[in-house]
């Protein structure tokens, strides 16, 4: 009896351990399925963020900060944005699966002025 409940113990241990290394993302993140649109999303706003917070120590972008696009086998999302909040805006672009990433922040401190 105690032999069998080792041998279980020792077959769920080495299970979950494999199980492990099957969904652990490869290099840059990539996976092994292409991202849904919402996971695509959600990979976009948090790589804007953690670029912006590095850089400016401010983190302004949502899921709904901008829309998210695919031309090809790229998602992009973001852009120039002159009014982004605060003055902030990002394009994020990767490959399907969420790799070969590209992310740029940009910071404006362009003001619109009435005219005199």
């Amino acid at each position: 009896m105690i032999l069998a409940r080792r041998f279980v113990l020792a077959f769920l241990v080495l299970a979950a351990f494999a199980a492990g290394f099957g969904c652990a993302p490869g290099p840059q993140g990539s996976r092994e399925r292409p991202l849904s649109r919402i996971e695509a999303i959600q990979l976009a706003v948090s790589l804007a963020n953690a670029e912006c917070q590095e850089r400016y120590q401010y983190a302004p972008f949502s899921e709904s900060s901008y829309t998210i696009s695919q031309a090809g086998e790229r998602w992009i999302w973001g852009g120039l944005d002159l009014v982004g909040e605060g003055g902030f805006s990002a394009r994020v672009e990767f490959d399907a699966r969420g790799g070969d990433r590209q992310v740029e922040v940009y910071y404006s401190t362009d003001a619109l002025r009435p005219l005199d």
